[in-house]
């Protein structure tokens, strides 16, 4: 049976298509994720569906690239609101983990591929630049960027079993970690330096 979302012709939006997408990815797995499923769990035809994306590749790319998307515009938000931008980072992926199921579908569907998606490597490259610009010469950052990232991806590909309560002490000492840094409270106002980070 066809999910809501919209029954009149032309009326699904491509973050609902996106939406269908990424629910499909949490409760079937990438196995279940195809074209026709995606129209029905949206409410359209497959020809609707083909018409905002032409394949299959074109809509997994859609879901890889709008959790950047998110995760930029997030990230530079909250550094735009004081703090420093690993501060932001660490707050961010903590939010992120905790919005469970389908937050998690781009890196579901990531993890099913051959080879390394693209889109997500080009946002690791931009965290890891703009984190190395906002805490130059400090091996503590360094060190919090990527144990956020170890913990993300270990709670994604189920690499280490850790409780909720587990993972959330982890995070909190990661947090308390960057506060009682000296330059953590700092933003990095050089002349000229964004705090944004651009979507991939």
């Amino acid at each position: 049976m066809a999910q809501r979302h919209h029954n009149r012709r032309g009326s699904v939006t491509i973050d609902q298509i996106l939406d269908s997408a990424e629910e499909i990815l949490v409760s079937r797995g990438v196995s279940g994720l195809t074209l026709e499923a995606v129209a029905r769990q949206a409410g359209i035809s497959k020809g609707g569906l083909l018409h905002h994306f032409p394949s299959k590749s074109a809509l997994e790319a859609g879901v890889e690239q709008r959790f950047v998307s998110t995760m930029c515009e997030r990230i530079s938000e909250r550094a735009r609101q004081g703090g420093s931008f690993l501060s932001a980072l660490v707050m961010e992926m903590r939010n992120y983990r905790e919005q469970g199921s389908r937050s998690v579908a781009a890196f579901t569907l990531c993890a099913s591929r051959d080879h390394s998606p693209e889109a997500l490597q080009a946002f690791g490259r931009k965290l890891l630049m703009r984190m190395e610009q906002s805490h130059p010469k400090e091996r503590y950052s360094s060190l919090v960027f990527f144990a956020v990232l170890g913990l993300l991806l270990s709670d994604v590909w189920h690499l280490v079993e850790l409780s909720d309560w587990e993972t959330q002490e982890f995070y909190a000492a990661l947090e308390e970690l960057v506060d009682q840094h000296p330059r953590a409270a700092r933003p990095n106002t050089g002349k000229g330096e964004s705090k944004d980070i651009s979507p991939v």
